[in-house]
Parts: structure tokens; sequence; C-alpha cells
């Protein structure tokens, strides 16, 4: 059977099955490729959007409020708000926020907070930390953790499943 035209047509059809899997897979490839490039080029085109702003804006609360929108189109915050930190006061005055069911409770506030501990000890603890030295943060079943009292107030809790907070404001 090895010389019959059948043998032969089966022993042509096979590569071309592997042709056709290699384009596919290349076809896929090049599908994802495209969706990558258009993701960096929205995140290209919104930081030059944000550093136009920082160039040419008079005032901190309007760049507060670009970075704010850049930080939730670039990614997928939940809830985001921005403090201007002043290092002498140790003092964080706050520039805006987004999606909060309370803004009310974004206020002037320190950057380090004497907290009493469960057990009744005091504790000095720096409650916000740069976005750029933090990881992502999930935070679950809230009301039981310590601290964290605007997202209490926000009414993150196990009723919500869980509560995402991205580093900044936590």
């Amino acid at each position: 059977m090895s010389n019959s035209p059948l043998a032969a047509l089966f022993q042509k059809a096979r590569p071309v099955h592997e042709l056709e899997a290699a384009i596919a897979a290349r076809d896929e490839e090049l599908e994802r490729l495209g969706k990558e490039t258009s993701a960096l080029h929205h995140q290209i085109e919104v930081l030059a959007a944000l550093s136009q702003t920082i160039l040419t804006s008079p005032d901190l609360q309007t760049i507060g409020d670009c970075v704010l929108d850049a930080c939730m189109s670039l990614s997928s915050f939940d809830v985001a708000y921005i403090y201007f930190y002043d290092p002498e006061a140790d003092f964080l005055t706050p520039l805006g926020g987004r999606g909060m069911r309370h803004p009310e409770l974004l206020a002037p506030r320190r950057h380090n907070a004497l907290e009493t501990r469960s057990n009744g000890e005091p504790v000095l603890r720096g409650r916000y930390f740069p976005l750029s030295s933090r990881q992502p943060l999930v935070l679950e079943d809230i009301p039981s953790r310590e601290g964290y009292r605007t997202m209490k107030a926000e009414g993150g809790g196990p009723a919500d499943g869980y509560c995402r907070a991205k580093g900044a404001g936590v």
C-alpha cells in the first residue's frame, strides 16, 4: 500500500494539517499581540495626557484629580483616594477620591496615628503608604481586622465578599 496513490495522498495530507495548525497558532499569537499592543497604546495615551496636566496645571487639586482618573483608567481599582503629604507636619491633605460611598470621610489626617490594639496596648502606626512601595492588598473580612476604620465606614466586609485596596490609603 505504500506505493499506492492513496498512501501518497495521505502522506501529503499530513504536512498540510501541520501547516494549518501552525497557521492557526500564529493567528492566535498575532491576535494576543494585537490586544497587548492596544492596551499598551492606551496606557501611553493616558500617561501622555497626565504628563501634560502635570506640566500645565496651576494647582495640586487638578493634578490630583487627573492622577486619580489615570489610575482608575489603567487599573481595576474599586476605591481610590489621593493625599498630599507634608512630612514636616506629618499631615495628609486629601486631593480627591473615587468610588467612595461616603466621600465626606475623605478628610485631612495625620500620617502616623497612635492607635490601641485589641489588647489595649498603644501602637504608633503609619497608616498610609506610597503606592509605589506597596503591592496590591486584598482584605477579606475587614470588620475582623484591626484598623481600616475608613474602609469599615465605607461598608467593606464579608457581605461584600472582599474589598480591594491598591496600596495608597489603607
